[in-house]
């Protein structure tokens, strides 16, 4: 893998483990702001350090994936031990 491109997926990555724990954890939104922060970074360093086109790239991806594993996240938390079920 490009050495350019492990740090904005990591930034995504995490932003999305934030978004979960933004649902696991009650944070008044602090938590949704961090992830903000780290997608925006993400993005902010693949336009400055490759190309608009990869930007691009990434910004559809986001735009697509984001809510897809988000959805996916809460089905497998509702499926957990953790949760409380009556």
């Amino acid at each position: 893998m490009n050495s350019i491109l492990t740090l904005p997926i990591l930034l995504q990555l995490a932003g999305v483990m934030v978004i979960i724990a933004e649902i696991i954890l009650p944070s008044g939104g602090i938590l949704s702001l961090v992830a903000a922060g780290l997608f925006a970074y993400s993005l902010y360093h693949v336009f400055t350090h490759m190309s608009a086109s990869a930007g691009m790239a990434f910004l559809i991806a986001d735009l697509i994936l984001i809510p897809v594993l988000v959805y996916i996240g809460i089905k497998f938390m509702a499926r957990s031990p953790v949760t409380l079920r009556s």
